[in-house]
């Protein structure tokens, strides 16, 4: 993804057949956080939690894989400018001026992990999204399952690289800017929140592979290595005359998307081929990448709010939206 902000790490967290959704950056700490080890340091406020759920086409088997439940862990920053001098410690300068008309500019940047709440913290809590149960058919009309393991890749201290993404806003005084008559009415300013770009990296593992009913031994490095999704929120004004909002995301209207609150990503995943595939002499990667492997998969996520604290710490105060429908097979 080429995000907006330039200079920032950009790699972050696509998955498989199914994704992670949710979003946040800035550039990571090498050190572990205080609280959470294997985690890279928290900036300001330390971790917030929330959940999200994805759907995936998955080309080769004409198929919709979908991930109901997604539990994530993310360290947001948010910054208003002016005044400016903390924004330009994290951003380029020509970010940190609002556009021509606003009066004030805010930059939601944040860093998103998946996490599974275990106690103590294990080694992959920070790594791995749940694991993706498998029903497609191959070959045409075979049947075949699997399960699908997505991880997100390592820094160089060996701690996760984090889903990335930032929104910018800019804020108007009512009855000014793009949308003077439609937007702020009986409040003093509205906002325009623009589109959120979102990309990132990950790794692919296929485990527990059927083939019209028979075990395939595909052994433990069954691995597509790297990846790639690229996805966009939908930018929106608000608060504006006529706008429905989600019900479980305040005040970001359907079809809308801020990295900090949540909302709905739309985007592509490319899964390299696989390797490493097969537990005998004979290499089963081409096969599995034939199953599994391709670019351009359709991706549709949706990220609810990421705004509590004890999320992170306890799954019973965790959002989670609702799992998307299966769309049906043209």
């Amino acid at each position: 993804m080429n995000l907006s902000v330039g200079g920032r790490v950009r790699r972050v967290v696509g998955l498989m057949a199914v994704v992670c959704p949710l979003l946040l950056g800035g550039v990571a700490s090498a050190e572990p956080d205080a609280e959470f080890p294997n985690v890279p340091a928290t900036r300001f406020e330390g971790l917030r939690g929330g959940g999200g759920t994805a759907l995936a086409y998955v080309a080769p088997a004409q198929q919709w894989v979908r991930a109901t439940k997604i539990p994530m862990a993310a360290d947001i920053v948010t910054i208003t400018t002016p005044p400016d001098v903390l924004c330009r410690e994290y951003f380029d300068d020509a970010d940190c001026v609002p556009a021509p008309g606003a009066f004030q500019r805010i930059i939601a940047d944040a860093l998103a992990y998946p996490t599974n709440h275990a106690k103590p913290i294990e080694k992959t809590t920070f790594f791995d999204f749940p694991e993706i149960p498998v029903r497609t058919v191959g070959f045409g009309s075979v049947p075949v399952t699997a399960t699908a393991q997505i991880r997100l890749q390592a820094n160089d201290e060996g701690l996760p690289v984090g889903l990335y993404a930032v929104t910018i806003i800019d804020r108007y005084l009512s009855g000014t800017g793009p949308c003077p008559k439609e937007c702020g009415h009986g409040v003093n300013s509205y906002d325009h929140v623009h589109d959120t770009p979102v990309s990132g990296t990950v790794d692919v593992r296929l485990r527990d592979v059927k083939i019209d009913g028979r075990q395939v031994e595909v052994g433990d490095r069954c691995w597509a290595r790297g990846a790639h999704l690229e996805a966009r929120g939908i930018g929106y004004f608000g608060p504006k005359v006529g706008q429905e909002n989600y019900p479980d995301v305040p005040n970001v209207p359907i079809g809308g998307y801020y990295a900090a609150i949540g909302g709905e990503l739309n985007g592509t995943l490319d899964v390299p081929r696989f390797s490493g595939c097969g537990a005998g002499r004979e290499d089963l990667s081409p096969m599995i990448s034939a199953l599994a492997s391709g670019k351009g998969f359709p991706l549709k996520m949706f990220q609810s709010s990421m705004t509590g604290r004890a999320c992170p710490r306890d799954e019973a105060t965790c959002i989670y939206p609702k799992p998307y429908p299966s769309p049906p097979r043209d």
